[in-house]
């Protein structure tokens, strides 16, 4: 496709149909692959999904060149944090994601339905709760307390709670 690789989320890898926590796989032709340190194998910088392709070195391991790479379907266990800011700012205002949905933000609160999911989120950010649930099925809000967020498969009722955030579809 082209282009330069600043890191993860920056380039190419990151599309809106594809936020950042789901990596399709992808082609890239005529590569430069410069890394920050030497690494045996390329295949091992791309997350746990890997690569495979042409590329070889002559320095070590820390430029890799060749004329294709292959990155398979990457999935993270963290999305990229987005720099949205949420609460107390953004209470009770819809948020709209990357993948086109649209949540109302409550801060102070949570949802007292079931969960589908949990998942731990160091961010702090309930923008990155969102990117979750846009890649779960069946997902209509998420709960973010300390640093586990909370996908919701029902909504629930809500409640006051101190330092929570929640963002829930409209």
């Amino acid at each position: 496709k082209g282009g330069k690789a600043l890191g993860w989320g920056t380039a190419e890898e990151c599309q809106p149909d594809y936020p950042c926590g789901l990596i399709p796989a992808h082609d890239w032709v005529d590569v430069v692959l410069e890394l920050e340190k030497a690494q045996p194998n390329y295949s091992e910088t791309f997350g746990n999904g890997g690569s495979t392709g042409t590329l070889k070195t002559t320095d070590g391991g820390k430029t890799w060149t060749g004329s294709k790479l292959h990155i398979n379907e990457v999935y993270f266990d963290y999305p990229i944090t987005y720099d949205t800011s949420m609460c107390p700012e953004a209470n009770a205002t819809t948020y709209t994601s990357r993948a086109n949905r649209s949540y109302t933000v409550g801060c102070d609160i949570r949802y007292t339905g079931s969960d589908i999911k949990t998942v731990g989120e160091k961010s702090g950010k309930i923008a990155d709760c969102v990117v979750y649930c846009d890649q779960v099925e069946g997902c209509v809000g998420v709960v973010l307390q300390d640093t586990t967020c909370h996908l919701k498969s029902s909504k629930g009722q809500q409640v006051s709670a101190q330092g929570v955030q929640a963002a829930i579809l409209q």
